[in-house]
């Protein structure tokens, strides 16, 4: 199967989700929690990470569950990687960061998991 269609199908509902989510409905937890270190919103920075999660699941679920013709296989597959993606992210902020929120790190790696499923 083609690369280019799951792969901008699942970009479309994963980057209208997450900017649901990030610019409404999550946006008071992260003022809340981590707002003195937030700053102006950085477009190029955003894209280069959706590209490259992106062609991830693409890659690593996507085509092989399509080739195995396994939706059981997609969602696992999926909402594993969310899972490790977005834990490695806040996890390591969580260690590492004098003042990083677990509440943050909890939410965020649930909403990862979850929006990562969605999007496949």
């Amino acid at each position: 199967m083609n690369f280019i269609k799951p792969f901008i199908i699942s970009g479309i509902i994963f980057l209208v989700l997450d900017i649901c989510w990030l610019f409404f409905a999550n946006k008071k937890i992260y003022q809340t929690n981590i707002g003195n270190w937030m700053g102006d919103f950085k477009i190029v920075p955003a894209i280069i990470f959706y590209i490259i999660y992106l062609v991830a699941l693409t890659f690593f679920v996507l085509m092989p569950g399509l080739e195995k013709n396994s939706v059981g296989y997609v969602l696992f597959s999926v909402a594993l990687l969310g899972l490790v993606c977005y834990s490695t992210y806040d996890l390591t902020n969580l260690s590492s960061l004098k003042n990083w929120s677990l509440t943050v790190t909890i939410i965020d790696i649930i909403w990862g998991t979850f929006v990562s499923s969605l999007s496949n």
